[in-house]
Order: structure tokens, then sequence, then C-alpha cells
């Protein structure tokens, strides 16, 4: 019996892998991949036996609720850190109804056949040899690289291109299947399509997604899976011996990050009356620096406009930019139309443009010293729009 686990494993992970290479070919029929992926999935779940898998059988459902929390504390990270950037774009997918349904099915076939082998192959290592540990990394890996489009390889042309594809691309998958594994080994199959089918399935029915430049992309996809991958198996090692009443806490726990997370979200994209907004430039040194993060208030109706005054800072959108300046002047038109003259507090001359109240996005109430000093580093480059006046365009003039 302890040769049929490995060679089992071996025959399905050969298909698997056979399979997904004919689905590169440019000819390849999508629907005919998807149901050898579904007909591969039910043969190892309802055929062949299924062997013991690492992971304490009482942490199962805490590694369970701990991935549903990953999942949504994955998307959170990626949304808070592309409106942080201002690097959102329109959804590239079809979202009608029909275009839902067909991405939800080329997405799952192939998502649950990795996850069902996985944990078949694994269990099978852990049963049958001592370096099972090694055969989980090395799985890892190429089920890792399987999620790449082979042809997107092919169309890269340099050195830079290469080296930007591995850190934005390939380095962030091949970290989200260690993290699959970990999730495997610890809560069985459930737990990995649990995390992958919530991140990869709620790409396709968001209007807006995050647009992230590569560095960012590269750090939020490599570092977070990592970090989640270490916690699950730490915690497999220590609670191995848990207590029911421990792993209920956990779950809870698990809960209460994730209720954490959405609503972090939330607040970044600006579902609550106040919002952050990072200053990315000295024009309003020395009572806000580049880097600070200032808390925006929004209005409640378009009277509270019109009772702005000088002296407030307001932030207001530009174009692709967003902008915070101080009033120095309430302008009003022959027809009673309100707009607003402002100014850098550390430039000498007002902006251009004057700001019109359907640009202005809020007030800003507070000011936190240093807190969007990451986003500063990576953004501090972004070119001002076209009549803001920035300290720095005035000492080069």
């Amino acid at each position: 019996m302890k040769m049929n686990y490995m060679r089992r494993a071996k025959i399905m992970g050969t298909l698997l892998l056979v399979s997904w290479l004919l689905s590169q070919l440019p000819a390849a029929n999508k629907n005919a991949a998807n149901i050898l992926w579904c007909g591969l999935s039910l043969v190892v779940i309802r055929l062949l036996p299924q062997p013991h898998l690492p992971g304490a059988l009482q942490l199962r459902e805490q590694v369970t609720g701990f991935a549903m929390a990953c999942g949504v504390f994955s998307l959170a990270i990626r949304f808070c850190v592309g409106v942080l950037l201002q690097e959102m774009a329109g959804s590239p997918y079809d979202l009608s109804p029909r275009g839902i349904v067909l991405n939800l099915w080329n997405l799952f076939p192939f998502l649950v056949a990795c996850e069902v082998l996985r944990a078949y192959m694994i269990g099978a290592a852990y049963n049958e040899t001592r370096r099972w540990r090694l055969w989980a990394a090395g799985l890892s890996l190429v089920l890792g690289l399987m999620q790449l489009n082979l042809f997107r390889i092919y169309s890269l042309k340099d050195a830079e291109q290469y080296f930007v594809y591995a850190a934005k691309v390939v380095l962030p998958v091949i970290a989200q299947s260690y993290l699959l594994t970990a999730l495997v080994t610890g809560g069985g199959v459930r737990s990995a399509v649990l995390y992958a089918g919530l991140t990869g399935g709620f790409l396709y029915v968001f209007p807006f997604l995050p647009d992230l430049p590569w560095l960012a992309e590269s750090a939020v996809g490599i570092a977070f899976p990592v970090m989640a991958a270490l916690y699950i198996g730490g915690k497999n090692q220590r609670l191995a011996a848990a207590t029911q009443e421990t792993n209920q806490e956990s779950v809870v726990g698990s809960g209460i990050l994730m209720v954490f997370s959405v609503a972090f979200m939330w607040f970044v994209v600006g579902v609550f009356p106040v919002y952050p907004s990072v200053v990315l430039t000295g024009s309003m040194e020395p009572g806000i620096m580049p880097g600070d993060v200032v808390l925006i208030e929004k209005f409640k109706s378009e009277q509270e406009i019109y009772e702005l005054a000088a002296t407030d800072i307001i932030n207001f959108q530009r174009g692709d930019i967003v902008i915070t300046h101080r009033i120095m002047e309430v302008l009003y038109d022959q027809d009673g139309n309100i707009s607003f003259r402002t100014k850098g507090d550390n430039n000498n001359t007002v902006d251009v443009q004057t700001v019109s109240p359907n640009d202005v996005r809020g007030i800003v109430r507070k000011t936190i010293p240093r807190a969007g000093l990451p986003v500063f580093w990576m953004r501090s480059k972004t070119p001002l729009p076209e009549g803001v006046v920035d300290v720095e365009d005035e000492k080069k003039g």
C-alpha cells in the first residue's frame, strides 16, 4: 500500500501537468481542458484512498477560518495600496452575468484540480517519505509556475522586461503557491480553495481593480503570502495539541481580523465620512510635510462647500492627481457660482487655475506625520497637473 499513494500521486500529477501544457497551445479548447480538470478532481476525491495530511486534525477549522481572513485581508491590502497610490482602473473583464459565469468557469476547474492534487501529493509524500517537506516545496514551485502564461513570457524582449515580469508576476505566484501549500497542509483542500477562490474570483466580479506598479505589486504579492504561510506553519507546530476551546477562540480571532480588514479597506477607499490622503510634495511645508497623511472630511451637503472660507485647507482633484492646498480667496461670478483660489503654504504664488466645487473632495481635519512615507517614496516622481504650482517648480524657475 505504501507505494500506491506515491504511484497514484505521480500519475495524477503528470496528467495535470500534461493537460496544462496542452491548454497553453494557441488552438487549445478551454472547455475541454476545464472538463478534464473537473474529471481529475473527481477521480482523486471519489475513487482514490485519501492519505493523511501532516497538519493537526484539531486545527483544521481554525486554518479554514484563517484562510477566509487571509483572503479578505489580501484583497484589502491590494485595494488600500491601489487607492493610496491612486492606481485604480476599471475591470478588464466582462462583468455581464454571462461574462462572470464564463470567467468563473475558466477559473475554478483548474484551481480546484491544483489544490486537490496538491493535497493528495503532500499526503502521499508525508505517508511514504521522510522528506515530505522537500516534496511540498518542489510542488509549490511547480504549481506556482503553472499559473503563468507561457506566451506572455515569450513576448518579453529585454532583460529589464524579464526582471520586472519576474518581480511582478513570477515571484508573487510562487509565494502564493507556498501559502496554498501551507493552507492545504494545515487545513486541507477546503482551506486552499477558499483562499484561492476568494482572491481570484473577486477580480471577476468587482468593477474597479488595483493596477499597482511592479514594485508595489512585488512587495504586496510576496510579503503577505510568505508571512501568512510562516504563521500557519508555526501555529501548527505550537498548537498541535490545542483544545477545542482554543480552536474556537482562534476562529473568532480570524473573524475579527477579517472584519477589521474590510473596515480598513472601506476607510481607505472613502466609504466613511473621513478618509486618508498622502501628501507627495513640499508645497504645504512646514505644516504638512511630504509623506504625511491628511485626514479629509467629506462634505455632507452642497451647502457645506459654500461655507468654506479663506485659510481652510482643502483636498481637491485635478485630472488624475489629488492635491492638498489652502484656500486664499473665495470667488463668486456674476451668477453667484463659487470657486476657490488656492495656494501651497510653501509656494510664492497662487495656483494658476481656480478650483470648482465639483473638484473639491473635502476639508483637511488632521495631519498624521510620516504615516504615508512608503507611498511617498514610491510616488514622489508623480508629475503635477497643469495649473498647480509647487515649490520645487518655483525654485527651478
